[in-house]
């Protein structure tokens, strides 16, 4: 006995193949060798089960929308979250996680009217003034001979001085259809309460500058070219600078 779907050789009171675990059809169970086989393969399986609608991190896509591609552009170490920057055929979306909460801002493509992009080293004045006053502490302790707290003070005075500049990022995209920026991410950008929102002003990854590179140019041949567009966009080689 023969399965339909595999062609395996099963005993004749077989009821499921087994090698796939179809189930063995026809009158005494499959298909013998007698049998003459005048079905095509597809014929012979079950009928596929529908596709399942395409989804990037919660966020699931319309009828014949195309991914065309994702940016990891923001992370934070505490909270933990992510951000991501996604671009389809149909839409520009930023998606943020963290373990217990994840957010969603988009603007549809044909809406955006224009990107600004900031990308650079950026001085935090707070910790500059911080590393200041714990060397005038320092110098003090010195002074009056407390050397020990004198070098501890000296020692996290130039470590604050040493950080206060990090690398940041701001990305504002702007729609026609609405007074207010949909998409605005980056340090400084503003969050909230909930850790998923922290992913909006989070700092920058590896990706952020292809992202900010790329997303002007991507938009515009999207608007312009169609699935032209498409096409060259997902065929691009990605070069991390």
């Amino acid at each position: 006995m023969f399965c339909a779907n595999c062609g395996v050789a099963n005993a004749s009171n077989q009821i499921n193949c087994r090698s796939c675990g179809e189930l063995v059809e026809g009158p005494s169970g499959g298909i013998t060798t007698s049998d003459t086989i005048s079905t095509t393969h597809s014929e012979r399986r079950r009928p596929a089960a529908p596709p399942r609608p395409v989804v990037i991190d919660g966020v699931r896509f319309a009828t014949d929308e195309v991914l065309v591609r994702s940016y990891h552009c923001s992370t934070l170490r505490f909270p933990k979250c992510d951000g991501y920057l996604s671009v389809t055929s149909r839409r520009v979306i930023f998606h943020g996680r963290a373990d217990d909460s994840k957010i969603v801002h988009e603007v549809p493509l044909d809406a955006v009217s224009g990107v600004s992009t900031f990308y650079g080293s950026v001085l935090l004045g707070k910790r500059l003034l911080l590393g200041l006053i714990a060397i005038a502490i320092a110098a003090v302790a010195i002074h009056w001979d407390y050397e020990v707290v004198g070098f501890v003070g000296v020692v996290i005075g130039v470590v604050l001085i040493a950080l206060c500049y990090r690398k940041s990022f701001h990305l504002q995209v702007y729609s026609s259809k609405a007074s207010a920026s949909p998409i605005k991410v980056g340090e400084g950008a503003g969050g909230g309460g909930i850790s998923a929102m922290y992913a909006i002003e989070a700092r920058p990854t590896y990706e952020t500058k292809n992202m900010m590179s790329d997303l002007g140019a991507m938009v515009l041949d999207l608007q312009t070219l169609g699935d032209l567009g498409i096409e060259k966009w997902k065929k691009q080689v990605v070069k991390h600078s």
